[in-house]
Parts: C-alpha cells; structure tokens; sequence
C-alpha cells in the first residue's frame, strides 16, 4: 500500500501545478525580432500628455516607412499642428505657421512645444509593443506572450490594451510615464503589413 502511495505521488504533485506556465522567452524573442523589422505601418489615434504645463491632448497619426518616421500632431496640443520627421538622427519640425526647424533647434522646439521632451526614436518601437534596439531595457511579459510593461531611458511604459489587427495582435493604449511627466497614446485604426 505504502509503495501505491509512493508511485502516485508524483502523478498527484503534478496535478496541484499551476495551469499557467511563464513566458517562453524563445517565442517572444522571435515575435520581438519581426516587430523590430516592421518597416510599413500607420496608425491614427489620440495623444494626451500631462504633468507638465502645457500638457493637453491632441490628434495623432504617424506612418512608418522604412526608417523614416512622419507624424502629424494636430489639435488643442500645443496650440497648433505640428509635423515631425525623423529620420535616424535626423529631426525635422514644421509648425502650422511655416515655421521649421531642424535637429537640436527642432528637439527643443518640441519639448517647449509640448512641455516635455519626448523619445521619439524609442517611440516608434513602444507603440508596437517592443523595446527599442540599441538601448538596455527592462521588459515585463504578460501570460499572453506580449508585453505589458518596459523601462528604458528613464521612462515607464504600460501596454495597457493590445487589439487584433491584419492577424497580428498591436497595441491600442500606451502609456508611457518619466518624472511628473506622462504620455498616453490611443490608438483608434492600425494599417499595418506584417513582418
């Protein structure tokens, strides 16, 4: 009888395991793979900043090709529309009044803008869910295999609602937060060509 006992142990043991297993780190290794190759995409949304003294919200849309990263910012943010090119290190700003201003003048014109400096380079991983490359990041892996959570260059970044989109799953609300100072994006209509 002793011996039963000691056979079924084992089989009684694995039976009280938790259902929920951790995150293969080989699967989201390759899914963030392809996210950091995606290089055609647009999303239209809502961008909210506060914490800051102009802080205010604004529409948003933002079109990725290749590396060149077009977005246009428009409504009550900043009091005006805005239209940002980055390109690698390359920064170009055009305000609805014709101004424009290129690099650092641009950097600074954007942080006076919109009362904070924004990552943009690092954004443009952040809202497909993924950490940039090129800078160390901590990530936070929901039980979905996505990721709920990251820090890098000093800001805290919540995946906080991901959507279906062409078969792949993206990110709906981001919410990305450094000091007082926080960023949350709305993401109302992907166009996105899987990886």
């Amino acid at each position: 009888m002793l011996r039963r006992l000691l056979l079924l142990a084992p089989v009684v043991l694995a039976a009280c395991q938790p259902l929920t297993r951790p995150v293969e780190l080989g699967p989201w290794n390759a899914r963030k793979a392809a996210l950091e190759s995606a290089l055609h995409w647009r999303f239209e949304g809502r961008v909210a900043v506060s914490g800051v003294e102009s802080g205010g919200s604004a529409g948003i849309r933002w079109q990725q090709n290749d590396a060149r990263s077009d977005v246009a910012v428009f409504g009550a943010l900043g009091a005006g529309a805005l239209r940002i090119e980055l390109e690698g290190a390359r920064l170009h700003v055009e305000t609805s009044s014709g101004e424009a201003v290129d690099d650092e003048a641009a950097r600074q014109a954007l942080a006076d803008r919109l009362g904070a400096p924004l990552p943009l380079a690092e954004l443009r991983y952040w809202l497909l869910g993924i950490a940039a490359p090129g800078s160390e990041a901590t990530e936070v892996l929901g039980g979905n295999g996505r990721l709920s959570a990251l820090t890098q260059r000093g800001w805290e970044v919540r995946f906080t609602e991901y959507e279906p989109v062409a078969g792949d799953v993206l990110p709906a609300r981001v919410d990305a937060a450094q000091g007082g100072v926080r960023v949350r994006l709305k993401i109302s209509h992907w166009e996105w060509h899987q990886p």
